[in-house]
């Protein structure tokens, strides 16, 4: 009769009186307002905000218009389907109706009850057998394209309502899904022209995968070794990681991979240790299965794109294209796979010459493709592996990280800092082999960067102290310099006696080692010079004074 009057005054106040009792933050309260005969009046009161202009009729006809849910498959339970009512209006208030009023209590109430519900209905899908088998039924019949589709968004929706659930329970539920056909879905939803209908599927797809990755892998297992006509799960993911023509399907796609590749994970992300600790033994023995399936079926074909790729390729290359997206997904894939999987990772390297692609993008114009291509290396150096190092060394990747190096140190990028931080790993480290080809090969290069090259040779001069400590049984010896960049211990020139010695019957004239040249006078006055300065400059206590 107010609205009908416009007395705007009197609509003021019952509005102030509705949101007064709100404000109580009693759940009876508002398990009485999301009740049918109750929710329309109350959302009409709360129309007439004297703060806030809401154009009349507003909330009441949205809830007239959306209340009616789609039903894929009866529940057959009028409680679930009021709760399901009820959750839905008390999402609406909290979101919508009293996003201008709410306070901390009365958001702690609504969310409670939304909760509680959520827990019921969860809890009445996941120990309904029937209702979960003519559910993924319909997946499996192929025959009613519009109920499919639904099947998936209402598995969508059902997955949105357990994510608060606890995590153990959670579990158990993927589990007795997946028992019913839960793959299906994923498998369906991923071959669809429908881009919506395939970012559903991967985004839940991954869902499950974070929960409980070896599901998953259980899953693929059994879907190889039964050799089914059809494309497998995990050939759907790799043919949408390189063809499909969202970017965003595609990075989902790529994170799937790395979650299911991640073999230092806990197999199951829940605190539960007992849990862990009881499937520990199973959750290994499944995880180095289905590493041996996909090396040996699909790791080739998945970096493919890497592997073959060309200078003029790389050449083409735009920023916002979806092709260089999957390119820097898959370094960063395939650098997991090195960190993570050892001889298997090192075979695939080897064999596939993914490297040499690998080094084509360090010439990339864009930079993340330039830091994506030095992870993959900076990670094989890492591994302190001869192999690695003598297969970069073999396909001169060293030679273009130190171009690429020089050519950004003008900029002092992150991509030079990258180039610097490698150096530095291969000098810390002394790598054995790396470290010497670096000096002997490029060294006229780095003359370009002083600092470095100073750097690298003052760690393989250590490295080759430490070696000569080595062979005189852990002692170090004092070392001369000759002006010449190079080093003379004492127990060198020892050595010439007995050298000169072995030689004894050499024609005179005759070079007889190292030191029958012209250099042992020069090194040896060196050394009695620096015994001469040194007695020079000694203090007066040093001399025995």
């Amino acid at each position: 009769m107010c609205e009908d009057l416009d007395i705007l005054q009197m609509l003021f106040s019952i509005y102030n009186i509705v949101r007064h009792i709100l404000l109580l933050n009693d759940s009876s309260i508002f398990e009485c307002i999301v009740r049918d005969e109750n929710i329309i009046g109350v959302v009409s009161m709360l129309e007439h905000d004297p703060h806030h202009h809401i154009e009349v009729g507003s909330y009441r006809n949205f809830l007239r218009s959306h209340s009616q849910f789609k039903e894929v498959v009866p529940f057959g339970n009028a409680d679930i389907e009021g709760k399901v009512r009820q959750t839905f209006r008390l999402q609406y208030l909290k979101d919508v109706v009293l996003q201008h009023i709410i306070d901390d209590g009365t958001l702690s109430v609504i969310n409670a009850l939304i909760f509680f519900n959520h827990a019921q209905i969860a809890n009445y899908i996941h120990h309904n057998q029937k209702f979960l088998d003519e559910l993924f039924g319909i997946i499996r019949q192929h025959d009613d394209p519009e109920k499919m589709r639904d099947v998936v968004q209402f598995v969508r929706q059902f997955y949105t309502i357990t994510k608060g659930l606890p995590v153990g329970y959670r579990l158990g539920l993927f589990r007795t899904l997946s028992q019913h056909g839960l793959f299906l879905v994923f498998e369906y939803a991923l071959q669809q022209s429908d881009r919506a209908l395939r970012t559903t599927g991967a985004d839940m797809l991954m869902s499950t995968l974070e929960q409980d990755r070896v599901l998953v892998r259980s899953y693929m297992l059994d879907q190889y070794r039964q050799q089914h006509d059809q494309p497998t799960l995990l050939e759907l993911i790799s043919e949408r990681l390189h063809n499909d023509p969202c970017l965003e399907i595609r990075h989902m796609c790529c994170e799937t991979l790395r979650i299911l590749l991640d073999t230092m994970g806990p197999p199951f992300e829940s605190m539960d240790m007992s849990t862990e600790m009881m499937a520990g033994s199973v959750a290994e023995k499944e995880t180095d299965d289905f590493l041996a399936m996909f090396y040996d079926n699909q790791a080739r074909g998945l970096i493919a794109p890497l592997a073959s790729i060309t200078a003029a390729d790389v050449s083409r290359l735009t920023a916002s294209s979806i092709h260089t997206g999957m390119l820097n997904f898959l370094c960063d894939v395939l650098t997991n796979m090195v960190k993570y999987h050892g001889q298997r990772a090192k075979k695939l390297v080897q064999s596939s010459g993914v490297i040499k692609g690998v080094s084509l993008l360090l010439a990339s114009k864009h930079n993340h493709l330039k830091l994506s291509a030095l992870r993959f290396i900076r990670v094989c150096v890492g591994m302190q592996d001869d192999v690695y190092v003598k297969y970069l060394i073999s396909q001169n990747v060293v030679g273009v990280i130190v171009n690429l190096l020089l050519e950004m140190l003008p900029r002092d990028n992150l991509v030079a800092s990258a180039c610097r931080e490698l150096l530095a790993f291969v000098a810390n480290y002394r790598q054995s082999s790396l470290l010497p080809h670096l000096l002997g090969a490029h060294s006229k290069s780095l003359e370009k960067a002083p600092d470095v090259l100073e750097y690298l040779q003052s760690a393989y001069d250590n490295y080759l102290l430490s070696l000569e400590q080595s062979t005189n049984g852990g002692m170090a010896t004092p070392t001369v310099s000759t002006g010449r960049r190079s080093a003379v211990s004492i127990s060198m020139l020892v050595g010439r006696d007995s050298s000169a010695a072995g030689h004894a019957g050499s024609p005179a004239g005759v070079a007889s080692g190292l030191w029958s040249s012209a250099v042992t006078d020069e090194i040896e006055d060196a050394y009695l010079e620096s015994l001469d300065d040194t007695s020079d400059s000694a203090t007066p206590c040093q001399k025995g004074v």
